[in-house]
């Protein structure tokens, strides 16, 4: 479980996104934040595409689901 974190919170900062935090066997990632980004869905739905493909390829035993919400949110 826990190269299956590293993987997926590396795979949100490599896509520009920050790690906000960790729920159970999930990783929260947020782009746009703190700093604007122009592109912020596109880097999200890239990332999530990776995540997805590494498992699929590396990590049969897993299954993996993804979200993706765009809009105003209230963090903290």
């Amino acid at each position: 479980l826990s190269t299956a974190l590293d993987e997926m919170s590396r795979t949100i900062t490599d896509h520009d996104g920050v790690v906000a935090g960790f729920q159970g066997d999930a990783v929260m990632g947020f782009w746009g934040w703190p700093e604007e980004q122009d592109r912020q869905v596109e880097l999200a739905a890239k990332a999530a595409l990776r995540i997805q493909d590494r498992f699929e390829k590396a990590h049969k035993e897993f299954k993996c689901g993804l979200g993706l919400a765009h809009g105003r949110a209230v963090a903290g």
